[in-house]
């Protein structure tokens, strides 16, 4: 949806439906110039590919979720590939065994 929008600063995504969403691969791949993404009104239970999906943000420091339900989830290879500014980012752990908040160990920070 918004892959390869290299110069994409701010972007606000707050009235998003995603409730019939299956794939957000390579949803925000190569948005490199975020810093700070809220996907907080994202409603993720029917998603089954998050492969890529923040591919190379490699400014994005923050990630701000509600909830982010990932029990369909089948595929998610190099879901945080790249994403190094990142709290605690670590490059092999990049699929979405690391989507989830901070204190439990993820990169995500809950709101």
């Amino acid at each position: 949806m918004f892959y390869n929008c290299f110069d994409l600063v701010d972007l606000n995504i707050t009235s998003f439906d995603t409730s019939n969403v299956t794939s957000m691969n390579s949803m925000f791949g190569h948005c490199e110039s975020l810093v700070t993404l809220n996907i907080t009104s994202f409603n993720t239970t029917k998603v089954n590919d998050m492969s890529e999906m923040f591919y190379k943000c490699k400014k994005v420091e923050t990630i701000l979720i509600n909830e982010f339900n990932i029990s369909s989830v089948t595929e998610s290879s190099d879901m945080f590939y790249g994403c190094k500014a990142l709290q605690n980012y670590n490059s092999s752990k990049i699929d979405v065994a690391m989507a989830k908040d901070k204190s439990e160990g993820g990169y995500f920070t809950k709101e």
